[in-house]
This record gives structure tokens, sequence and C-alpha cells, in this order.
């Protein structure tokens, strides 16, 4: 069986766990109700938060909704079968809030 690699940025940052100061990545409950920070110790899709830690294309730090990459993303039916391609190109980074848009993700790289 082929492990589908992990999710990196375009220029080949992983998935930040601090901020550009050095200080952890923030995480916690928006007004929304929706969970936000670090997919790194996530082990199934019940404990991934909603709005996942990334760093933008233009270098902010900010947040992908889990949804959103989960449907631009999708996982092949079975083991045998390559990785799909992505659906779109680009998504939203948003501040935790959940709304506030500040950069984008290149999804296919």
């Amino acid at each position: 069986m082929t492990a589908r690699p992990a999710p990196t940025l375009a220029n080949g940052r992983p998935f930040p766990t601090e901020d550009s100061e050095g200080a952890r990545a923030a995480s916690g409950v928006n007004a929304r109700g929706e969970s936000y920070g670090t997919d790194l110790h996530s082990t199934s899709e019940a404990d991934t938060p909603d709005l996942i830690a990334v760093v933008a294309t233009n270098g902010a730090n900010g947040y992908l909704r889990n949804s959103e990459l989960m449907a631009a993303e999708p996982a092949p039916t079975s083991p045998d079968e390559p990785i799909p391609t992505p659906t779109v190109d680009w998504l939203p980074v948003y501040r935790s809030d959940g709304v506030t848009v500040i950069g984008y993700f290149d999804v296919g790289q």
C-alpha cells in the first residue's frame, strides 16, 4: 500500500507548528464554534480541527477550512489507485475567525 504524501506548501515548507516569531500555532475554538490549530497530531478525521494551520503563499500564517481541503483533495478509493488530481488550484486561507481571508494556499503542490 502506498501512503498518501503529507501536504506541503508550494515552497516546500511543511504545515506550521509555530508562527514567524516562533510562538506555537494558535489553537482553540472561534466564535462560530469551529476548532482551529495544527493537524500534526491528528490520528483521524474526528480529531482534525475544522480550520488547519498553514502558511499562505504570501507568507501569512492562517488556517485552511478542513472541509474545503478534503473536497479539493479527494482520497484514492483503493491502495492501487493513484492519488487523484486536486479539483481546485487555490484555497482561501482564513484568520482563526474562519471568515476573514488573508491569503491563498496552492493545493496543487
